[in-house]
């Protein structure tokens, strides 16, 4: 009897080897599209993250041109993490780009099981866990994510770290969970204040101990940045964040953009994703199983406030991952509260129930319908989503291969030919710094200055960059008040506009290498 007993609770727990099957066929799905999905980054930020990378592993710190420290890059964690893998280089030029997609891959599959965990730590059970983990797994954006070359896979294991330790009440894990959210990416400070003014609510409402200690801890690894930061560059956060951040007052427009990036990219519509955080909102409050401050806080309140800040502090348009990505961490994170919010009342559909349930006369009232097939509506929304969410991989498999097809023929080739044809001494001005900088092993000049404090603190102008450079790799049409006439054009490199994928930028699909004409500076 143990022995049946104990190879059934086997057979049950082979179960949850499902979700990382899921995510291991609609890996191979995205990658096996195109040799780009595999060997180029669908974004040129992730390259600049290379070359920061790549600097620290060879002992030059964090430098953008070699001897000449910047700040350029917001994640020092991720560079951090992925710098080994520059040591493989000289053997296999590819290493870094196909270590950093390996790396994202078991991002992703490690998501899956803290997915798991969370979930066998509310509810218990097989179902319930299994039902999130699977919808998880082939998220759309959780898969492209994981070979984007970005860190948001990386910020979203950190958080379910984080509430996994919380919920489980290991101290030290949600201090050190915490203490890498920001230095993952900087909004991780918001998340930071949140669990602050948490202890202190829960200080002041039940007299619970505030852990100094801890917080101090928290407080190390993103000051010890700040530190970096200001002695590389005199500014204390990275300059991305003062080239990029503006104050935004969010109206209308803006709040739906927010809504429509859920819509757009998740596998659930708009509205199944409202019922989604409505049913899991009322199950927080409704169900003792749920702590109310450890469940709706982590999963509702911190991922909202997270978009509010990024609304707050910077445009946001729906077209193309440049965008996409400031939102996908928090968009990930309310996407497991929706699942879980539909799975538990889907999960009460069985053959042992009726499936339209009637509503004695005595008790009937306008929502009595409703609320006695909430389980079956929770299956019929699901089951509506497998179109919306079948485009929505479509979508995300179509960039993944597309967007890193533009980047390296706009940016790779370019890096490439000018390794070549260009003098090893000579500067070259750029609006794309990432793989241009990585492949052309020049001294490059941040035009836009997100890679060069003295743009940022307006110690030289752009003009005055631009006639010190030697040559020139850039978009000319956003250049065109400066004097180009003293250039000799070497290049060209264009793609269709038709075909350029990466947002509705015509003014990006054209891209010169130019020589600064002799005798002229």
């Amino acid at each position: 009897m143990k022995n049946l007993l104990a190879e059934k609770v086997k057979q049950r727990r082979t179960l949850f080897l499902i979700p990382y099957l899921l995510f291991g066929l609609f890996s191979l799905y995205f990658l096996g599209t195109s040799s780009h999905s595999v060997n180029d980054f669908p974004l040129d930020d992730a390259w600049i993250h290379r070359v920061y990378a790549r600097s620290l592993a060879w002992g030059q710190g964090l430098s953008y041109n070699q001897g000449e420290p910047e700040t350029g890059a917001t994640s020092p964690l991720w560079i951090l993490l992925s710098a080994p893998l520059h040591w493989l280089e000289p053997i296999w030029p590819d290493a870094p780009v196909v270590g950093v997609k390996v790396i994202g891959g078991m991002l992703g599959l490690l998501s899956i099981g803290l997915v798991l965990l969370i979930i066998r730590t509310l509810i218990g059970g097989i179902r319930i866990p299994l039902i999130t983990a699977s919808i998880w797994a082939i998220e759309p954006r959780l898969i492209f994510s994981s070979y984007a070359g970005m860190e948001v896979n990386l910020f979203v294991v950190i958080f379910l770290g984080l509430i996994w330790a919380d919920l489980t009440e290991r101290k030290i894990g949600t201090y050190l969970f915490l203490s890498l959210l920001p230095v993952c990416r900087p909004e991780g400070l918001l998340v930071l204040l949140i669990y602050g003014l948490k202890d202190l609510f829960l200080w002041w409402t039940q007299g619970k101990r505030i852990h100094f200690i801890g917080w101090l801890w928290v407080a190390v690894p993103f000051s010890l940045w700040m530190i970096i930061c200001q002695r590389i560059s005199g500014l204390v956060l990275p300059l991305p964040f003062y080239q990029k951040a503006q104050w935004v007052w969010p109206n209308f427009s803006h709040l739906l953009k927010m809504w429509q990036l859920q819509s757009h990219h998740g596998p659930f519509p708009g509205l199944v994703f409202a019922a989604g955080i409505l049913s899991f909102g009322f199950l927080c409050f409704q169900n003792r199983s749920f702590p109310a401050v450890k469940t709706f806080l982590p999963f509702v309140v911190v991922p909202a406030v997270f978009l509010l800040g990024i609304l707050l502090s910077r445009s946001i348009s729906l077209d193309g991952y440049y965008w996409l990505r400031y939102a996908d961490p928090a968009d990930l994170i309310l996407m497991i509260a929706a699942i879980i919010g539909l799975a538990l009342w889907a999960d009460r559909i069985g053959p042992w129930r009726v499936w339209i349930r009637k509503i004695p006369k005595g008790e009937r009232h306008p929502l009595g319908f409703l609320k006695g097939n909430l389980p079956l509506l929770a299956g019929v929304l699901l089951v509506c989503s497998l179109p919306h969410w079948w485009q929505s991989i479509e979508t995300k498999r179509f960039h993944l291969w597309s967007d890193g097809k533009i980047i390296h023929l706009m940016n790779v080739e370019v890096g490439k030919w000018l390794k070549v044809h260009t003098p090893p001494q000579v500067s070259v001005g750029v609006n794309d710094a990432g793989a241009i900088k990585y492949f052309s092993d020049r001294r490059i000049v941040d035009l836009l200055g997100l890679n060069n404090r003295d743009v940022v603190l307006k110690r030289v102008s752009v003009k005055d960059l631009f006639n010190r450079v030697d040559w020139i790799a850039l978009y000319p049409v956003w250049f065109r008040k400066f004097n180009l006439k003293d250039f000799e054009l070497r290049q060209v490199y264009s793609v269709n506009p038709e075909t350029y994928s990466l947002c509705n930028c015509p003014t990006q699909t054209l891209l010169t290498i130019a020589e600064r004409r002799k005798g002229v500076h």
